[in-house]
Formats: C-alpha cells, sequence, structure tokens
C-alpha cells in the first residue's frame, strides 16, 4: 500500500466526506451546510485532515 493510501485510509468517515468536498473547491461553509454540521466543526475536520497529509 503506498504512502498516499495509507493516509486516506487513516481518515475517519466524516474527515473522508469533508476531504472529498474540499477537494472539489467546495468551501467550509458549504461544506457545513451540505452535512448539516457547523463551520467550525468543518474547520476542525480540515486542520486534522492537513496534519494527516502533512500540509499547512
Amino acid at each position: 500500500m503506498s504512502n498516499k493510501q495509507q493516509v486516506i485510509k487513516d481518515f475517519s468517515p466524516r474527515e473522508f466526506d469533508v476531504f472529498l468536498l474540499l477537494a472539489k473547491g467546495k468551501t467550509a461553509k458549504i461544506i457545513a451546510d451540505e452535512l448539516s454540521l457547523g463551520y467550525k466543526t468543518i474547520a476542525n475536520y480540515s486542520t486534522q485532515i492537513k496534519e494527516k497529509i502533512s500540509c499547512e
């Protein structure tokens, strides 16, 4: 398994949902609305995702 595949496998199901929507270019506000979550929750998921993929 490649390093990229392992990183994605380490995402929680919700992190993966957020990751896919971010990859489609959606904003945190739009994602929050679509997933019925708060903006800060999406911002936290985004931070966790960036940490897991070692991205700032």
